[in-house]
C-alpha cells in the first residue's frame, strides 16, 4: 500500500500530462480546438512528429517512445539507482485506457492503473491540488489504482462530487462546483480553489487561498493566451500574517514573471526578490530544442551555471 501511493504521487504529474492527450468518443466543442482533447506532443511543446525523444541531464536519462497520433506509447527513466518504466494503451490509438508502472528497485509487481470514461461533455480534474499543473480530462468518470478508486459523479450539471474509496469503502468526497462544462471552484481541506478558462480550454486564471489563524497565503496564476500551447505568464503569491482571523499586522508579496521565445520555449524566469534565472538553446530542424543551458542568479549568490541538458529526437 505505501509503495503503491508512492508511485501514484510521483507518476502523476506524467499521467496528467498525457491521460487528456486523446479525442474522446464524442467530440466536445465541435470542429474548434480544444486544449484538453491536444495530443502529449502538444503538451510538452514539441513541435513535427516525433517518434522518440531521449532526454540526457546529469544524473538521469529518460526515454519517451510517441504513436503517429501524438500520444505516449512508453518512458523509461533511469537515474543512479533505478529504472522507471511507463506503458500507455489506447483505445482506438487515442483514448488511454491504462497505464502500467514498473520500478527496478521495488519488490511489487506492476502497478496498474485503469480510467473510464462517461461524463462525456465536461472537463474532469485529474488530480485536485494544483489542477493548472495536472490539467483536465474529458470526459472522466473513474480512475482505478488497485483497491483504490476515485469515481467522479455529477449532481445535475453543475456539481460534481469526486468520491475516492478504498476496498469499496468511500472515505472522502469533495464537491467541485461547475461553470458550463469546466470546474469554476471549490474547497479542499481549508483552502480555497477557484479558476477560470479561455474559449478553446486553457486556463486564464487559477487561485489557491489557504487561510489559518496566523497566517493566511494566496496563489494567483495567470496565463498567457496562445493558439496551441498553455503558457504560465505570472505567479503572484501573497502572505498576510495574522494576529487573529481577522487582524492583518503585515503583508508579503512575491511575484515571479515567465518569458518565452518564438518556439515557446521559456526564456526567462524573474522574481521581485531579486531572483532570475536564464536559458538559451539549441534547436534541431523541426525547431526542437537540443541544448538547453540554464543560469540562475540572486542577491546573495553570484551567477551558478546549471548542468547542460541534451535531447536526441527521432521522427516518423
Amino acid at each position: 500500500m505505501k509503495t503503491s501511493k508512492i508511485v501514484s504521487v510521483v507518476l502523476v504529474l506524467t499521467i496528467g500530462l498525457f491521460l487528456s492527450s486523446c479525442n474522446t468518443s464524442e467530440e466536445l466543442t465541435g470542429d474548434s480546438f480544444n486544449y484538453w482533447q491536444s495530443n502529449a506532443l502538444t503538451r510538452m511543446i514539441l513541435h513535427g512528429s516525433v517518434h522518440t525523444m531521449t532526454e540526457h541531464n546529469s544524473t538521469s536519462q529518460t526515454v519517451s517512445t510517441f504513436n503517429t497520433d501524438g500520444n505516449l506509447t512508453s518512458t523509461v527513466h533511469t537515474d543512479t539507482s533505478s529504472t522507471t518504466t511507463m506503458t500507455y494503451s489506447y483505445e482506438n490509438g487515442k483514448l488511454l485506457s491504462k497505464t502500467e508502472a514498473y520500478l527496478s528497485n521495488s519488490s511489487s509487481s506492476t502497478f496498474t492503473t485503469t480510467y473510464e470514461y462517461g461524463n462525456v461533455g465536461k472537463y474532469v480534474p485529474l488530480r485536485l491540488y494544483h489542477v493548472c499543473e495536472v490539467g483536465l480530462v474529458p470526459s472522466l468518470s473513474a480512475v482505478i489504482e488497485g483497491d483504490s478508486r476515485t469515481d467522479y459523479v455529477f449532481n445535475g450539471t453543475d456539481e460534481l462530487s469526486v468520491v475516492d474509496s478504498y476496498l469499496g469503502t468511500p472515505y472522502n468526497t469533495t464537491i467541485i462546483h461547475y461553470s458550463g462544462n469546466y470546474p469554476s471552484s471549490y474547497t479542499l481541506y481549508n483552502g480555497n480553489i477557484s479558476m477560470s478558462f479561455a474559449e478553446n480550454g486553457m486556463f486564464n486564471s487559477y487561485t489557491e487561498n489557504y487561510p489559518s489563524i496566523q497566517m493566511e497565503e494566496s496563489r494567483v496564476s495567470t496565463f498567457l493566451q496562445d493558439d496551441a500551447f498553455q503558457l504560465l505568464e505570472k505567479e503572484v503569491t501573497t502572505i498576510r500574517y495574522m494576529s487573529d482571523t481577522s487582524t492583518i499586522n503585515s503583508v508579503s508579496t512575491i511575484t515571479i514573471n515567465y518569458t518565452y521565445n518564438d518556439h515557446k520555449y521559456l526564456t526567462e524566469v524573474r522574481s521581485n526578490e531579486g531572483i532570475t534565472q536564464w536559458f538559451d538553446y539549441d534547436y534541431d530542424s523541426a525547431g526542437n530544442w537540443t541544448v538547453r543551458n540554464s543560469r540562475y542568479f540572486n542577491s546573495l549568490v553570484p551567477w551558478v551555471d546549471n548542468p547542460t541538458e541534451t535531447r536526441c529526437f527521432t521522427y516518423y
